[in-house]
């Protein structure tokens, strides 16, 4: 499943181009929290490139910069 929570008006992300993000992973049945990246250095790997588990290389595709960070 795939939810965008809020949509940004950037540029689309696109497979072969590196993208940074802050995360928060929750479980779905209890909200328990099991993996977080919401400050410092954003999470950053190559889209389309199986670095990440499939589900993030097809659910990060497509999404819009919400906002711009410059390394």
């Amino acid at each position: 499943m795939v939810e965008d929570l809020k949509i940004g008006n950037g540029p689309e992300a696109k497979s072969g181009k590196l993208v940074g993000m802050y995360y928060e992973g929750k479980l779905k049945s209890n909200n328990k929290q099991f993996d977080a990246q919401k400050q410092g250095k954003p999470f950053r790997f190559r889209l389309g490139r199986g670095e990440v588990i499939k589900g993030w290389d097809v659910g990060v595709e497509g999404m819009k910069v919400r906002m711009l960070v410059f390394l």
